[in-house]
């Protein structure tokens, strides 16, 4: 999103984070610039539905924002009400006046919020076919050293299971927009985006070793 909405490269831009800043509410350019962005969105795919481009079919739904973790951890939940009850809003009024829930739903990351604080928000009869996209993953943080534990299966599985309850606590549908298998952030690139040369900063030499060998050191 402009300014970016997470510091993180999938943003946009990677550094300081100025969708939302300090100078909120006096300064909301980087909101409304991606309302209007959204707008522009939305008659795009109006066109491509309208003259048989795609499907509406195939439409499942269009994301507000990715990862929006400026509203949620990395402002301790202070920005939370510019998501909750400003942004997402409008955002969801742009969309729907060139599709009904009928047609397409209106996906809204949870922004690393607690499916808890959407209770009783963007629900019948004001707002339909809202879905909340909550991302999953097991390697980074704590939960990243697991895999180097000699119960760290167990622990896997213990949050997997968590991570579902969780879910199905959610108010609203929730969509799992991102997701991975990883249980270490070995992987080039996982943790941090394009940084060369890579070093994995919550992993082990041995445990990078193990997990990004060949099938034969599995099979061993």
């Amino acid at each position: 999103g402009p300014g970016s909405q997470n510091g993180y490269d999938n943003s946009g831009r990677r550094g300081d984070v100025h969708w939302v800043d300090d100078s909120y509410p006096d300064n909301r350019y980087n909101i409304d610039r991606t309302v209007k962005i959204l707008e522009k969105m939305s008659i795009y795919m109006r066109e491509l539905v309208d003259t048989g481009t795609i499907n509406i079919e195939t439409l499942y739904g269009m994301g507000l924002l990715n990862e929006p973790h400026i509203c949620g951890y990395e402002s301790n939940n202070k920005f939370k009400d510019v998501c909750l009850k400003d942004f997402y809003p409008l955002g969801y009024d742009v969309i729907r006046k060139y599709f009904s829930a009928e047609e397409t739903n209106v996906v809204m990351d949870i922004a690393s919020l607690s499916f808890r604080e959407y209770d009783g928000l963007f629900e019948e009869p004001n707002y339909s076919g809202v879905v909340l996209d909550a991302h999953s993953y097991q390697c980074f943080g704590g939960a990243n050293h697991w895999a180097e534990e000699s119960d760290g299966w167990s622990k896997h599985m213990e949050e997997s299971c968590r991570i579902g309850s969780d879910i199905f606590s959610s108010p609203l549908d929730v969509f799992t927009g991102e997701f991975s298998l990883a249980v270490t952030d070995c992987q080039k690139y996982l943790q941090g985006g394009f940084v060369t040369p890579y070093n994995p900063p919550d992993s082990s030499d041995e445990a990078c070793s193990y997990y990004s060998g060949d099938l034969m050191s599995y099979e061993e």
